[in-house]
C-alpha cells in the first residue's frame, strides 16, 4: 500500500442523520442513496474525471492527485452533490479541504490529509467547506471558485461554481439558465434559513449568505467573459437576487449583525 499526494475534501452533510431518522423521508431517502450510488460509480470507475468519492454515514470524501487543474474536477463534484441535496432535501453541507498524502481504494480511505480535512470540517462551524492555508499559500485564487470569508477563512464558493456549471452551456438561452439557477438558489437558501431561524443551528445556515451575494455580484462578468449583453434590467434583477439581511432581523443574531456590517463596508 502506498500513499497518494493530492487534494482531499472531507464532508459533512448538515441534518442528514435527522433526515434519515424520520419514516416519513423513507423513498427519499432511498432516492438518495441511489443517486449517490450511481454518483459514486461514476467518478470511481471514470480515470479521466481524475476524482475518487466514499460515502459512508452522513460523510463523503473526495480526492484527487495534486495538479491544480485536477482541484476543479473535485470542485465540480462537490457542486454536483450539494445541487442535487439542496434541491430534493435542501441539505447543505460543511467541510474541510486540504493537501496531503492519503489512500482511497473504492469505498476505503484513509491517511494524514483525510485526517486534516476532517479537522478542518470540524473547525469550519458553518455550512461552508473551508480550505487549508497550505493550498491558499499556493493556488491562484481568482482562477478557483474560492472566496475570503466574513472571518477571514477563505472557502470554495458554491453559488460560483453553479455559475461556472451554467456558463458552461454557451447557447442562446445560457444567460436564462443563470439568472433561473440563482434565482432557485435564492429561494432554496431563504427557505433554510426560514425553517431553521429559530433553531440553534440557525447560523450555519445564515453564514451562507456572504458567499450567495458574491456569486450575484459575479453575474455581469461572467456574462462579458461570454460576450453576452447585459442591461440595465439584467443590473436590477441581479440586485432583487440578492438576500437582504434585514430580512432576517428577527434572528437577532451575531451573524446577521456581522454580515450586515460587512455588506456596509462593501
Amino acid at each position: 500500500m502506498d500513499y497518494t499526494q493530492g487534494y482531499v475534501a472531507f464532508i459533512d452533510i448538515l441534518g442528514f442523520s435527522n433526515f434519515i431518522l424520520d419514516d416519513q423521508n423513507a423513498e427519499k431517502v432511498k432516492d438518495i442513496f441511489e443517486f449517490v450510488g450511481k454518483f459514486q460509480h461514476l467518478f470511481n470507475t471514470s480515470p479521466e474525471l481524475n476524482t475518487k468519492i466514499a460515502f459512508f454515514s452522513d460523510s463523503i470524501v473526495l480526492t484527487t492527485d495534486d495538479k491544480e487543474k485536477s482541484l476543479t474536477m473535485l470542485f465540480l463534484a462537490v457542486c454536483i452533490v450539494e445541487t442535487h441535496l439542496r434541491d430534493r432535501i435542501n441539505l447543505y453541507f460543511r467541510g474541510g479541504l486540504t493537501k496531503g498524502l492519503y489512500y482511497h481504494e473504492g469505498s476505503i480511505a484513509f491517511g494524514p490529509a483525510i485526517v486534516k480535512a476532517y479537522q478542518l470540517e470540524c473547525q469550519a462551524k458553518y455550512s461552508r467547506i473551508i480550505l487549508d492555508e497550505n493550498i491558499v499559500a499556493e493556488l491562484n485564487i481568482a482562477s478557483h471558485p474560492i472566496i475570503k470569508d466574513l472571518d477571514g477563512c477563505y472557502c470554495f464558493n458554491p453559488y460560483s461554481m453553479a455559475l461556472f456549471d451554467e456558463a458552461t452551456s454557451k447557447d442562446s438561452k445560457t444567460k436564462e439558465k443563470i439568472f433561473a439557477r440563482m434565482r432557485k438558489e435564492h429561494e432554496l437558501l431563504c427557505d433554510a434559513i426560514h425553517r431553521n431561524l429559530h433553531t440553534r443551528v440557525a447560523d450555519k445556515y445564515l453564514w451562507r449568505i456572504h458567499p450567495y451575494n458574491k456569486a450575484c455580484d459575479e453575474i455581469l462578468a461572467v456574462l462579458q467573459e461570454l460576450n453576452l449583453e447585459s442591461n440595465e434590467s439584467d443590473v436590477a434583477m441581479i440586485q432583487s437576487l440578492k438576500i437582504v439581511v434585514s430580512d432576517f432581523e428577527e434572528a437577532n443574531s451575531d451573524i446577521t449583525r456581522l454580515i450586515s456590517s460587512v455588506s456596509e463596508m462593501t
